[in-house]
């Protein structure tokens, strides 16, 4: 969510130049900021929740200490096997 929002704002940023007086930079600053906001929406909506599905478990490296779901169910900090 943040790098979609760092996104819009830089979209915003390039939006700038289309109230430069010459229109080479007006042309230039709309395509530049819509390429921008697509590219922020696309990614954030589409491409990173399907990477993150693909990946899996393993989408959340090194952030859990647990093992994956299916190799066995036990965690590491339940203790030793009775």
């Amino acid at each position: 969510m943040a790098g979609a929002a760092a996104e819009l704002i830089l979209a915003g940023t390039f939006a700038s130049l289309m109230l430069a007086g010459n229109s080479t930079l007006t042309q230039m600053g709309f395509a530049i900021s819509c390429g921008i906001a697509i590219v922020a929406f696309v990614m954030s909506l589409f491409l990173t929740p399907a990477i993150t599905a693909l990946l899996g478990h393993a989408a959340w490296w090194p952030g859990h200490e647990d093992t994956a779901p299916g190799f066995g169910g036990r965690h590491r900090r339940d203790g030793p096997a009775a």
